[in-house]
């Protein structure tokens, strides 16, 4: 039988699996480099990087490809006889649509790929933060019994039984159903409080700055506001100091979920500097001219920056179309959208909505008290958040993919 171990980057997919499969893991090697001879001792066959495989794979043609992959998994098959194959696969299809045509194409051959895995397998289980939805074949047992089977196989099985979600049957179509249906729900955006450069309105990019104590002051009195609309399903929030503390002090009885692709960019030379002190390089006049789409004086790359913060955007909506189905399958949801919140930075979140913003036109279009924005600035610029301020977003998803997304509320209203 094939246990089919999917989720996205860094989700928690082999600890997930070690859950499940018990200690013997740990002595595991990937199935794909290893004799038949020489793992005839291990209860399970492990094979990963799969879509690593399939992003070098030359072809253009993914129904060759498709089928080269099939090939793979029944000589993976053969190999593992009649111990069960577990299959590792990192997800790529959520979050927003790469404009790179290349990177769409290698993106929805995973998406094809995951889809006929997920046909294929007699158990499938989503993990992100590593925590684990079984979406298929909860009821079927990963080692067969036979009169040969070991006790390690039999221990496993409890293991397994042990660490299962828990999902009824009625719940599992629930699920299914569920998984056709178009989801509401909120995100709202914090940009951190501020620091002591902040504060001396210098540049602060990858420095791990703590909040300065007017920074947590002013986060104290804004607390009761911003926290209006609760309760909050999740709350994600970058890695730095000043995120995290600002998490602490909106939600202390959350434990954020960290996002490090939403780290501030990397300013390089200008880091520290303020605008009095660039105003009249010519490097830095550029980069403001360009609306930050350049990257002079040593800077992270704009486009590498832009990856980065899509890479982070995109594990907060699996993690989002996760808990929504769960919730839905479990008899959870509700007529509400259920509420997410992130802690970010002011870079970070302008890139990000940058994207949004280039996808969906209406997001930028909504008429907010305040008037309109520069002519001469993106329409996105309108929506800059000074430190501690939030807005709020509207999406919906649709088998994972954002298919939408407008603005509710805007600079803390």
């Amino acid at each position: 039988m094939i246990f089919l171990i999917f989720g996205g980057s860094a989700s928690g997919k082999k600890e997930y699996a070690e859950k499940c499969l018990s200690a013997a893991l740990s002595e595991a090697k990937a199935a794909a480099c290893k004799s038949p001879e020489s793992e005839s001792d291990q209860p399970f066959c492990l094979v990963e990087g799969l879509e690593q495989w399939l992003d070098v794979q030359p072809c253009a043609d993914d129904c060759v490809v498709l089928q080269q992959l099939a090939e793979k998994v029944e000589d993976a098959e053969k190999r593992a006889g009649s111990r069960p194959l577990v299959l590792l696969f990192e997800e790529r299809g959520c979050g927003i649509v790469p404009l790179d045509k290349e990177l769409r194409a290698l993106r929805e051959r995973n998406g094809k790929a995951l889809q006929w895995l997920a046909q294929r397998a007699e158990r499938v289980d989503r993990v992100f933060a590593g925590q684990g939805l079984c979406l298929k074949g909860a009821e079927v047992p990963l080692f067969a019994e036979t009169d040969g089977a070991s006790q390690t196989a039999t221990a496993l099985v409890s293991t397994i039984e042990s660490s299962s979600s828990g999902i009824s049957d009625a719940a599992q179509d629930s699920l299914s159903a569920a998984s056709d249906e178009c989801r509401r729900f909120i995100l709202k955006i914090y940009r951190h409080g501020a620091s002591e450069p902040n504060l001396r309105r210098e540049y602060l990019g990858r420095r791990d700055c703590p909040l300065a104590p007017q920074g947590r002051e002013a986060l104290l009195r804004r607390r009761e506001k911003e926290r209006k609309n609760l309760p909050l399903t999740l709350l994600f929030s970058s890695p730095a100091k000043r995120c995290q503390e600002t998490a602490a002090i909106y939600f202390p009885e959350f434990s954020p979920l960290l996002i490090p692709e939403f780290w501030e960019r990397d300013f390089g030379r200008l880091e520290g500097k303020t605008w009095e002190e660039m105003k009249d390089d010519t490097d830095y006049r550029s980069w403001i001219a360009s609306s930050g789409q350049s990257s002079p004086l040593d800077m992270e790359p704009a486009e590498a920056f832009a990856a980065r913060v899509s890479a982070g955007f995109e594990k907060v909506l699996s993690c989002v179309d996760l808990t929504l189905s769960a919730n839905q399958a479990q008899g959870l949801s509700s007529s509400d959208p259920a509420r997410f919140a992130v802690v970010m930075h002011g870079g970070s979140i302008m890139e990000l909505l940058r994207q949004l913003a280039e996808r969906f036109p209406e997001l930028v279009d909504t008429q907010l008290e305040g008037g309109a924005p520069c002519q001469d600035s993106p329409a996105y610029y309108h929506f800059m958040l000074k430190e501690g301020e939030s807005l709020t977003l509207l999406g919906e998803l649709s088998f994972g993919h954002l298919i939408s997304c407008r603005l509710l509320e805007g600079k803390g209203e």
